[in-house]
This record gives C-alpha cells, structure tokens and sequence, in this order.
C-alpha cells in the first residue's frame, strides 16, 4: 500500500496542465499548508466543512458519452480539528484519493456551526491536487 500512496504522489507532483476546475475566488496559499496523500480515511464522526461536484460531459467516441462525469471533492474535520479531502466519483473507472491538510489552523471554526465553509477557505494546493487527478480519471 505504501509504494502504492508514493507512485500516486509522484504522478500528481509530475502533471503540469492547465486547470480544468472553475474556482470563483483564489485559496488559501499559506505556505504552512501540506498535502500528504493518504489511503483511506473514515469520515464517521467528523464534520463535513467542504463539499462540490464537477460536472462533465462524456468523452467523443466513449461508449458512455451519454453519461456525463463528475467529479467530487469532500473536505472533512475530526474531533481534534485534524483536516482530510477525498476526492470520489461513482463512477466504475475512477478511483478515490484521500489526503491529510496539515498547517491549516481550524482554531476559530465552530464545531457545532450548521453552515459549511465557502470555496475561499479551500486550499490553492489541494485545488490542484483535484484538478490533476479529474484530468489523471477523466
């Protein structure tokens, strides 16, 4: 599993293309903030702070180009304010990546607040980790 979570880090570190997310406003670029590839984190019992869905349309030529594609990114906070992004989509061909943020301060967040977080506080580094893996399963 290990060698696996570093092939998938060096893919991702590789991939230089233009983004194919449309994020409305800029993220958090605070150099403090870290992206570590993780196998797979269980979200019972955390808080959901962060949640989209990309839709595209089929490939030219696919079998399922009928189907449209989407892509989803879920930013989720444990008890001690520990932060992790998956990335998922129900789709057969696609598989899912988690990652732990670390650097990212959660001191202020209300832990019983109702209202999830806006795209602003999403970090510029874990928007291009989503972008690259829409275009690695896309």
């Amino acid at each position: 599993m290990d060698a696996a979570i570093q092939r998938g880090n060096e893919v991702l570190k590789n991939i230089k293309t233009d983004p194919v997310v449309c994020w409305e406003n800029n993220g958090l670029t605070d150099s403090q903030i870290e992206i570590h590839f993780i196998g797979h984190f269980d979200a019972r019992g955390m808080r959901r702070l962060y949640g989209r869905g990309d839709h595209f349309p089929g490939q030219q030529g696919d079998i399922f180009a009928i189907r449209r594609r989407i892509f989803n990114m879920d930013i989720w906070a444990d008890r001690n304010n520990r932060v992790f992004a998956r990335f998922w989509s129900r789709s057969d061909d696609v598989d899912c990546c988690s990652y732990e943020i670390t650097g990212m301060s959660l001191v202020n967040f209300d832990r019983h607040a109702t209202a999830q977080l806006n795209e602003c506080w999403v970090p510029q580094r874990l928007r291009y980790e989503y972008d690259e893996w829409i275009i690695i399963n896309f």
